[in-house]
């Protein structure tokens, strides 16, 4: 009786043993529909939706900064930073030949020669998320590695076109217009425009 017992008791928790295993495994083993579920779920986790949304307030606080950046500098100086060498509307980024002129860099005293500083920014990190500033180079980056763009109203109309790539819209009383391509890092189709990020309220 007491070795029947016991080998009931055995078989009854390696049964439930059995039951507790994860779907599709056996034998201490995944099946290649388990593994592909774990790999997921790790990817997933380390992109997190707070993550994602905390870029997108990073990028729009950045677009602002610039807006309100060059407006400041037009105040200061009555013409838009690099409007020795352009005289109808231009688009730019938010590379060092732009933000020297901004920071006030020693580099750029030919344009901005009371070297004010008309922008703040964090520390980019590892070329994201911020301002790589170096004694004679100042480079902005948006929250995945790419530089803003501008387009800037050099002709003094008050009206600017937005580039082509991304909408016909004309705006009015504004001298600059800013846009990031978003997390895909590309512009220019309907669909890779879908994530860009802009300084002003796209209405098509």
């Amino acid at each position: 009786m007491k070795i029947l017992f016991t080998l009931a008791s055995l078989s009854l928790c390696l049964s439930s043993c059995d039951d507790q295993k994860p779907a599709g495994e056996t034998n201490g083993s995944a099946t290649p529909e388990s593994k592909s579920s774990d790999v997921t779920d790790s990817t997933e986790r380390k992109i997190s939706p707070k993550a994602k949304v905390a870029d997108i307030v990073s990028a729009r606080t950045a677009m602002d900064t610039l807006v309100v950046g060059v407006e400041n500098y037009y105040d200061e100086y009555s013409q838009l930073p690099l409007a020795l060498t352009e005289s109808t509307d231009g688009e730019k980024s938010s590379d060092n030949e732009l933000m020297s002129r901004l920071v006030g860099l020693e580099s750029a005293k030919e344009e901005n020669f009371k070297q004010m500083s008309f922008v703040d920014f964090p520390q980019a990190k590892e070329m994201r998320g911020g301002l790589l500033r170096e004694e004679n180079k100042a480079i902005l980056f948006d929250p995945w590695g790419n530089h803003y763009q501008l387009v800037l109203n050099y002709d003094y109309d008050d009206e600017l076109r937005e580039p082509a790539a991304i909408g016909d819209e004309i705006h009015y009383n504004t001298k600059v217009l800013v846009w990031c391509y978003g997390p895909d890092g590309k512009s220019g189709t309907p669909e890779t425009n879908q994530d860009n990020i802009y300084s002003w309220a796209k209405s098509k």
